[in-house]
């Protein structure tokens, strides 16, 4: 999970979860279905963008 590791920032983290639940959920779900279409995107092309290429073209 990514977290930000400045002085008070867990304070400050778990006061927002207290104050916006509703929005940490969503938060929380758009976050996992963006590592599950990054997921699928790296399965359907796992080298990249360079898949095309080829040396000496």
């Amino acid at each position: 999970d990514f977290r930000l590791d400045e002085p008070g920032s867990d304070l400050y983290r778990a006061e927002f979860q207290r104050r916006y639940p509703d929005q940490v959920d969503e938060l929380r779900l758009a976050e996992e279905r963006r590592r599950e279409r990054k997921a699928e995107k790296a399965d359907e092309d796992p080298d990249g963008a360079e898949a095309d290429y080829e040396v000496g073209e």
